[in-house]
């Protein structure tokens, strides 16, 4: 009983009915009316840096290796819809070490305030930034954090949201080798395995920015990447009211996949 007093605190419009407790992120639960539920934290780049001469390649989020959606919801949670966002500041150095965490927007939820870096310092990577010269850089980047909890999106055969949460950006056509021009006679060397980065998709579908985190150690074929990238279409990114919104897109396409 005390755990769902308290927690009446945190999360307006939660009964006691509603059986709040501990989940598991990324783990599917029904509700007490039977619809799907899962509790999630997501991270995003707040803005992208666009490609520019003298950089090859940007610090940012390395997905392969960053395990921050497992584990426990810092929260119980019931039926009710959660949302909170929590923007944060993280700093790396040349060699990908972790450096240096802080909380620039606070929910205002201490549980989450107080969880979000421990959590990242522990369970995200970044990848460093390379100059076009091949030097690895440092730097900080802006990240987003939402911790979130509801419905399932239920999309109908015209593909629109009709509730839950919300939708990624998808792309109109697979983003594959032949996407972003890889090929047996390519010219890369053969120790290049793969190209990964981030699209940011307008609310109408379009691509209006391109950012590698791992390149093919060749600037010419690392831009003509993003200018392949740059004339895709996407259906938008939803929210759980079905409305469109920008999004960041993260890709990665083998090469000899």
């Amino acid at each position: 009983m005390l755990r769902g007093a308290l927690l009446l605190t945190l999360l307006p419009g939660v009964t006691l009915a509603q059986s709040v407790q501990e989940r598991r992120m990324g783990v599917e639960w029904a509700s007490t009316k039977g619809h799907p539920m899962e509790a999630s934290i997501s991270v995003a780049l707040t803005s992208l840096m666009p490609p520019t001469a003298d950089v090859a390649r940007w610090p940012s989020i390395d997905r392969r290796k960053s395990a921050y959606e497992k584990g426990l919801f810092p929260l119980p949670v019931g039926d009710d819809e959660f949302r909170a966002e929590i923007r944060v500041r993280f700093s790396i150095a040349a060699d990908g070490t972790a450096t240096g965490c802080e909380v620039t927007k606070f929910s205002g939820i201490q549980t989450l305030d107080s969880h979000a870096c421990p959590h990242l310092r522990q369970h995200l990577t970044l990848t460093p930034g390379l100059s076009s010269e091949g030097t690895r850089f440092g730097g900080a980047v802006e990240l987003s954090v939402t911790y979130s909890s509801g419905r399932f999106f239920v999309l109908a055969p015209d593909g629109k949201a009709r509730r839950g949460k919300d939708r990624d950006a998808i792309p109109l056509k697979p983003i594959d080798r032949q996407a972003v021009g890889f090929s047996r006679i390519d010219g890369l060397p053969d120790h290049i395995e793969s190209v990964s980065g981030q699209l940011r998709v307008e609310q109408n579908g379009s691509v209006s920015a391109c950012t590698l985190t791992s390149t093919t150690e060749d600037d010419r074929f690392d831009l003509s990447v993003c200018d392949r990238l740059r004339i895709w279409r996407f259906r938008p990114a939803l929210d759980p009211q079905g409305r469109a919104h920008a999004a960041n897109y993260p890709f990665w396409v083998w090469r000899w996949r």
